[in-house]
């Protein structure tokens, strides 16, 4: 064994080893967090750096699919323009639902699509063959769209030989070659797909053949490399399957024998102010820290949607209406139709009113000043709600009022900078009508930057909006069906009639935000852009960095191993002669006293050990005190009958009490020749203070005995008035006092609050109970005790047995604490009734052991809550 014990690591060894570990449990986590650090900025990096070559280039294929999309909705209008001239064809009485486009406006629309064309890319315009090409093609999506059955293979072939011929008309080689020009291509390759998965362009166009021989990255061919392709199909399948365009770029490492490749996959959208607008709003939807307020607000915001709902129904039916009364009745003639415009502009307002009290949540600590005008103007609002009917004045009041409060917040928004809050705001808001801008009318040339303009410029966004409110006010004003207010920005043809604008209105009005989003990036998906980078050196770089930076740290952690072995060799120390002072103590020397000077835990330590021992070497004398007093407490209690009973009963006794001493007592006194006085009482509470009322008052029954008083009810008497004398109020004596006489059997006694004492018959086999009673003495004085206190005879047959006991047996508890209770003693003593006093009384303080399952008979105090104490007798003759 003392051997085993040399092997054990000592607390020396277990604190370096400890320290140890931590150390290098610290320097995996810290090395771990440094790499993933350094791959992130040099991926970063690399991204960034490609991304500046790229971000041109992808304007470029972004503008001639913008010019492909909108050449195909310009001949979608001649189509309807077409179409409804045909249904006009000699009708004459035409009214305000027959106005729409004329070829005046597609012949002027081709002329700005010529001239955007040219200026985009070359000094010479495009003769009017190619272009009538262009417009030939565009006019085949127009009549077969990708939604017609049976034509979506053909679809994307055409659509990619559309954009391949545009291509010429935009340099697009020798810009894409001019693009990439400063960027290593030995290490970047970026390419182009189309929604169909075709490659539009890739870097390798534009490599010399080299460096396409020397370099890694320009060999693969993409559908051969397993990892590369399902990369494709992890971004092209929702879009194709499932109509949701990913938002977040798609990043993937791969490796081959001789290279360590990054891959980044990420999606390429149009309309930029429509496109990012509904990426915001994905993206807060989802993970964003805001997350939580914005779907609050969605959800609130359906509230208003039903609204929208049941107006844009009504309306509808109002319009229907309107077409086919006689004579036709326009729209902004009929009071009913406008009043029900009015309530769609009145839920535009509440809708605009409820992201501004969501934006004052938002703001209120990046931007307090700011978030108090706009929580100014939402009590505003919410004042001019309230008000009844008929309170014209106050509401002029408040009208007046709301507007100088947005021109204190338009003031603001001069000065202000655009922030990340803002931004998220401001697409809730205007996602809607960025997209009804979109769709109702065609730009001449794709401008890929208006939303970046957007958030840089507060002048852009002031004339934005304007644009946004004054499409809006010419749908619900309803006054012309084909002349709509020219937007500041300029550069647009008008694509839809205002009825037609209304539907679309109605569509993205009453369509929830989370839904829309998705359904906009889906309609601007334009393709998506892969950027494959050779990372080999960088990660040679990290490799390297990581094995530098684990020596450093291996060997600093070294070092400071053996250092911490070291100093912790005074820790031992101290901790070896504090151990050797405890076992001192175990040993039972109490005169050590552990020595440190520190203030630190150990000098804690050291004084909580010198108090334990000073507590151990009182606790020592109090238990030799207790001891002694035990001692004594045992000559007081009988060990058997007196000799003059010895042949006419015998006798059973127990005793124990709950601290060594006890107040619980029992006695069996001779007096005189032929009776014997029984005493059995019981002191309130336990321990020495109880002991000592019990030698009192043994004492002072002896002495009453020996002035020759025979009677129970005056020695109780007399032992009342002394007790309720000479104790505290708190300090009380039940007793069971009585005299039996061995010739005639009799037994006179009193009982004074003791518990009743049991007689078993012993011809008749049956237990009797003693009637009991009383007052305990000490509680009252003797006027009050003298009323109460009651004198009883029972005369014992020969064989009968007598028991008396304390209520540390019947009131005795288990762990449930459940009593033993009367009805288990009863029922041991009328089983063994017959048997010896001796055995009644044991096989009682056994039953009360294996009840409680706590020791009666070990040396020592009782585990139990009281003290108990038990006698019997049984008539002999």
């Amino acid at each position: 064994m003392k051997f085993i014990n040399t092997l054990r690591p000592g607390l020396r060894g277990k604190l370096s080893l400890f320290i140890g570990v931590m150390l290098l449990v610290l320097i995996g986590v810290i090395l771990a967090i440094v790499l993933k650090q350094q791959r992130g900025t040099i991926y970063a990096a690399a991204e960034a750096e490609v991304t500046r070559f790229l971000r041109p280039v992808e304007i470029l294929s972004l503008e001639i699919d913008q010019t492909v999309e909108n050449l195909i909705r310009l001949e979608e209008l001649r189509l309807r323009v077409q179409n409804h001239e045909r249904q006009m064809r000699g009708r004459r009485d035409r009214n305000y639902y027959d106005a729409y486009f004329g070829e005046n406006v597609l012949d002027l629309a081709e002329d700005r699509f010529r001239a955007q064309i040219r200026s985009s890319a070359r000094a010479e315009p495009i003769d009017e063959r190619r272009f009538e090409q262009y417009l030939q093609q565009a006019r085949w999506f127009a009549i077969y769209p990708r939604r017609t059955p049976g034509v979506h293979d053909n679809y994307a072939i055409r659509r990619i030989a559309f954009w391949r011929s545009l291509r010429q008309d935009f340099d697009y080689e020798d810009r894409l070659k001019l693009g990439f020009q400063a960027l290593d291509l030995t290490r970047y390759r970026a390419e182009s797909i189309n929604l169909s998965r075709q490659i539009r362009f890739d870097t390798v166009q534009v490599v010399s053949a080299d460096q396409r021989a020397s370099s890694e990255i320009n060999r693969f061919e993409w559908g051969q490399v397993p990892e590369l392709r399902q990369a494709m199909d992890d971004i092209h399948t929702p879009l194709a399957e499932q109509q949701r365009a990913l938002f977040e770029p798609l990043r993937r490492p791969y490796q081959t024998e001789n290279a360590t490749y990054f891959l980044v996959f990420r999606t390429l959208f149009r309309n930029p102010e429509v496109s990012e607008r509904a990426t915001l709003v994905a993206r807060n939807l989802e993970t964003g820290t805001h997350s939580s307020l914005w779907r609050q607000y969605v959800q609130r915001e359906r509230t208003i949607i039903e609204q929208f709902q049941d107006l844009a129904e009504k309306i509808r039916g109002r319009t229907a209406a309107l077409r086919e009364s006689q004579p036709v009745v326009p729209p902004f003639a009929d009071r009913e139709l406008m009043q029900l415009l009015g309530d769609y502009d009145a839920a535009l307002e509440e809708r605009a009113a409820l992201l501004d009290r969501f934006y004052v949540d938002l703001l209120g600590k990046q931007d307090p000043g700011y978030a108090s005008v706009l929580e100014q103007l939402r009590d505003l609002r919410s004042d001019l709600e309230e008000l009844p009917a008929d309170a014209s004045t106050e509401r002029e009041a408040l009208l007046t009022r709301i507007g100088e409060v947005k021109a204190e917040r338009a003031a603001l928004d001069e000065t202000r900078r655009f922030t990340t809050e803002d931004s998220l705001a401001d697409a809730f808001l205007y996602l809607r009508d960025a997209a009804l801008f979109n769709r109702t009318q065609i730009s001449y040339k794709a401008d890929l930057e208006s939303y970046s303009r957007y958030c840089n410029s507060q002048w852009t966004r002031a004339r934005t909006r304007e644009d946004y409110a004054n499409l809006r006010s010419w749908i619900l004003r309803a006054r012309s069906e084909t002349y709509a207010p020219a937007p500041h920005t300029g550069g647009r043809l008008l694509y839809l009639t205002r009825s037609e604008a209304q539907e679309q209105m109605f569509q993205l009005d009453t369509t929830p935000l989370d839904e829309l989003a998705g359904q906009l990036l889906y309609e601007n998906a334009a393709g998506f852009t892969r950027i494959l980078m050779d990372q080999t050196e960088a990660r040679s770089r990290i490799v390297a960095e990581r094995d530098r930076f684990l020596d450093t740290s291996l060997s600093i952690g070294f070092r400071m191993i053996f250092l911490a072995f070291l100093l912790s060799g005074a820790l031992v120390q101290t901790i070896r002669q504090i151990i050797g002072g405890a076992q001192r103590v175990g040993r039972g020397e109490l005169n050590v006293h552990f020595d440190y000077a520190g203030r630190d835990e150990f000098g804690d330590l050291v004084g909580s050990l010198n108090s334990m021992v000073r507590g151990l070497r009182e606790r020592e004398e109090l238990r030799g005190e207790l001891s002694a007093a035990e001692e004594i407490q045992k000559q007081l209690i009988p060990t058997d009958i007196p000799k003059s009973m010895q042949e006419w009963i015998s006798c059973g006794m127990f005793y124990k009490a709950m601290h060594g001493v006890g107040g619980d007592y029992f006695d069996l006194i001779r007096v005189g020749r032929d009776e014997m006085a029984i005493a059995v009482a019981d002191v309130s509470n336990h321990g020495v203070g109880p002991a000592i009322v019990m030698t009192l008052m043994r004492s002072q029954l002896h002495g009453i005995l020996r002035r020759g008083v025979r009677d129970p009810r005056e020695i109780l008497l007399e032992l009342n008035e002394r007790t309720y004398a000479e104790t505290p109020e708190n300090i009380f004596i039940t007793i069971f006092l009585g005299v039996y006489n061995r010739t005639n059997g009799e037994l006179r006694y009193c009982s004074a609050g003791h518990n009743a004492a049991y007689v078993y018959r012993y011809r008749a086999q049956k237990l009797e109970t003693m009637p009991a009673g009383g007052m305990p003495i000490g509680a009252v004085d003797n006027d009050l005790f003298a009323d109460i206190l009651e004198s009883h005879k029972m005369k014992l047959g020969t064989g009968d047995l007598f028991f008396q006991y304390t209520d540390g047996v019947n009131e005795a508890m288990d762990d449930q604490d459940r009593l033993f209770g009367n009805e288990r003693l009863e029922k041991i003593l009328q089983e063994l009734g017959r048997k010896k006093p001796a055995a009644v009384v044991q096989a009682i303080a056994a039953s009360v052991e294996r009840f409680t399952k706590k020791s009666l008979f070990n040396e020592g105090p009782s585990e139990l809550n009281d003290d108990i104490a038990m006698v019997a007798f049984r008539r002999l003759k």
